[in-house]
């Protein structure tokens, strides 16, 4: 039985690359959540009061997270 591709999605919604590392994709896990720090970071710095532009990553991750887990 192949792992939910429901759940990894909801893992990296919550934290960006723990739905890869739930997939045993532990390179892809550390890439989006450094990714998604850095992001962050930057996205912050240019312009704090667009806060929720840090999401753009946790998205992005849980559709791929979601993707993997089907293939």
């Amino acid at each position: 039985m192949g792992k939910s591709p429901r759940l990894a999605a909801l893992l990296s919604f919550l934290v960006a690359g723990l739905g890869q590392l739930y997939l045993g994709q532990v390179v892809r896990a550390g890439a989006w959540f450094g990714g998604a720090i850095l992001f962050g970071i930057v996205a912050y710095a240019v312009v704090p009061e667009w806060w929720f532009v840090s999401l753009v990553p946790a998205v992005l991750a849980s559709l791929d997270a979601s993707a993997q887990a089907r293939a």
